[in-house]
């Protein structure tokens, strides 16, 4: 996928949504629910261009994980939550449970859309109550990003199936969504704690890394490589973007009131 046509399609939805909120425009023959379906036929070109990258390995069976993934800005809709229902589910091994992520802005500045970009901490974390689950590991990798801005894709993996609902809110997300067991679907906002401190989780063999611009995404040895990830400066806080605006939000805090619509 080109920048080009990137942008061309963010442009023509934004050119038809115009129009869909002004019921047309008789004078190029367009009326409101053909705007609509331009708007949304743009949309799915937007998706349906975004090029697949590998974003980790897996520490059990060497699996490659890849997934959709937008390099040119936050304004691309695979960053914003409200407009992530046509984005493709990141495809992986058996042993895959969640993916999660951070962004170092460094000195790029940011750039959104019309909706919150939930982009995640400036450096990567963890989820202290997911990471203990049975034969959980996670791995943290790197994708540059054309902006200037480092991604880190932060990916769990475990062996034995996790609980229902005891996973955490997938990257660019602020809920998590699960199968109930009764086989309905439900949804909860998850408040488990960040762990920013990943040392020491290496020597328990919690924690892997995957050493930035490796080919082939290699897992990096414990033994013989330092983690390259560890003390980081930069927020650790959640990152919002918005327009031309840049906010931090809280971070997750088991004392604050559960959602009411958990089911």
């Amino acid at each position: 996928m080109s920048k080009e046509a990137r942008d061309r399609a963010l442009a023509d939805y934004r050119e038809m949504h115009a129009l869909w909120r002004a019921k047309g425009d008789p004078d190029r023959g367009i009326d409101g629910g053909e705007a609509k379906r331009l708007r949304d036929q743009a949309r799915v070109a937007y998706f349906d261009a975004l090029p697949l990258v590998p974003m980790s390995r897996c520490p059990l069976c060497g699996g490659i994980l890849t997934g959709q993934f937008d390099p040119f800005g936050f304004n691309g809709f695979w960053w914003q939550e409200r407009e992530l229902g046509l984005a493709r589910e990141p495809e992986g091994c058996q042993h895959f449970r969640v993916l999660t992520g951070a962004v170092a802005l460094g000195d790029s500045t940011p750039r959104g859309g019309d909706f919150d970009a939930h982009i995640g901490p400036d450096v990567p974390f963890v989820v202290p109550a997911v990471l203990e689950l049975p034969t959980m590991v996670v791995v943290v990798s790197s994708l540059p990003m054309e902006t200037g801005a480092m991604a880190f894709p932060i990916v769990y993996f475990s062996s034995e199936p996790p609980p229902p609902g005891s996973l955490t809110a997938t990257w660019r997300e602020t809920s998590l969504s699960f199968a109930a067991p009764s086989g309905q679907m439900a949804w909860t906002i998850k408040n488990d704690p960040w762990d920013f401190d990943l040392r020491p989780w290496i020597p328990r063999g919690k924690l892997r890394w995957i050493m930035p611009g490796v080919p082939g995404m290699e897992l990096a040895n414990p033994e013989e490589t330092s983690c390259p990830y560890l003390d980081l400066p930069g927020q650790r806080r959640p990152q919002i973007v918005k327009g031309d605006g840049l906010r931090l939000g809280t971070v997750p805090n088991p004392r604050d009131e559960p959602d009411p619509f958990t089911s």
